[in-house]
């Protein structure tokens, strides 16, 4: 991923890059999967709240987590402006599978500005099924049409999401299940997983940045987070404006794990038996896995953001 889509994806969601180095440094995952994980044994005293849950981040097993889709630039080029190399560099944002015809991702995803931006219904192919971006597998489509929350907005980013229809349909994936609208058994500080190539190593908001995405997909378990928790920690950032918390929500970032570019419109997620439950979409936040600024996600279960899913994807339940 080239600085230049790096910068744009940014001021999609409302950010903007910072003046220091960044450096595109892909990693490639050698023997067993690393992994970062910690058990605290009481409440986090620091700004993102309790982490009471195991919070662990790895690279997810090979064929783990189908539904999780990947968005990728066929007009993406590298600093020099030569063709992106492979799907690595080619990789905007991540989604998932609502139904066989149906994708969920971010809203930002698509408000890319800038000299020759890609056009999603030419140039985005929509990839499902692959664990590793560079391996070629998975079922690639293309886009049929997108609609996007007709409220969404930015700064701070809300009704972050939008509904992509695939040209084909995808065979042989068991897609996600949405929450249920006004759903609120998912209570802060029970665990729930997010999903998607984005870095696994924690960025603090204003260092140097160096973007370390991952040819595999990761996944990573990470505490939910009480509203007032969130608010109260997006109160002390000097240019960052605080979530809104009807229509976001948020995980804790007090263990260091928390997502990244390369992640946004992936899913957060928890498992019901058989079932994979999708509470949010990735949407924001600064830094990745900063324990001073939690994780924030579109919130399925608000009412306006469900039906608004439910109605692009053709359906009422």
């Amino acid at each position: 991923m080239s600085t230049r889509t790096i910068a744009l994806l940014l001021a999609g969601a409302g950010l903007a890059l910072s003046t220091t180095a960044c450096t595109a440094t892909p990693t490639t995952p050698t023997g067993a999967p690393p992994s970062r994980s910690s058990t605290p044994t009481g409440p986090s005293d620091g700004p993102s709240g309790s982490a009471t849950p195991v919070a662990q981040v790895r690279l997810a097993d090979e064929g783990a987590h189908p539904f999780q889709v990947a968005l990728l630039n066929l007009k993406a080029s590298d600093d020099a402006g030569n063709p992106a190399a492979d799907d690595r560099d080619r990789l905007t944002c991540g989604g998932s599978l609502l139904d066989e015809r149906h994708v969920l991702t971010a809203g930002h995803c698509f408000d890319v500005e800038g000299e020759n931006p890609p056009d999603p219904l030419k140039d985005i192919q929509v990839v499902v099924g692959r664990t590793t971006l560079s391996s070629g597998k998975g079922q690639v489509r293309g886009i049929a049409d997108i609609q996007v929350h007709p409220r969404y907005s930015t700064r701070p980013l809300a009704n972050d999401v939008a509904v992509i229809t695939l040209d084909e349909p995808v065979t042989g994936i068991e897609p996600v299940t949405l929450v249920p609208a006004g759903d609120d058994s998912h209570r802060a500080g029970s665990p729930a997983t997010f999903t998607g190539w984005g870095a696994v190593e924690p960025q603090r908001d204003g260092d140097a940045f160096e973007l370390s995405y991952s040819d595999r997909m990761k996944q990573a378990t990470v505490p939910l987070l009480a509203d007032k928790a969130c608010k109260s920690a997006y109160q002390k950032h000097p240019d960052h404006a605080a979530p809104n918390l009807r229509v976001s929500l948020c995980t804790s970032t007090a263990d260091e794990i928390g997502h990244c570019l390369g992640d946004s419109g992936g899913p957060l997620f928890v498992t019901d038996g058989d079932r994979v439950v999708q509470l949010g979409v990735v949407s924001f936040s600064p830094g990745c896995g900063d324990p001073r600024y939690p994780s924030v996600y579109a919130r399925l279960s608000n009412s306006d953001i469900n039906a608004f899913v439910r109605k692009a994807a053709g359906s009422n339940g």
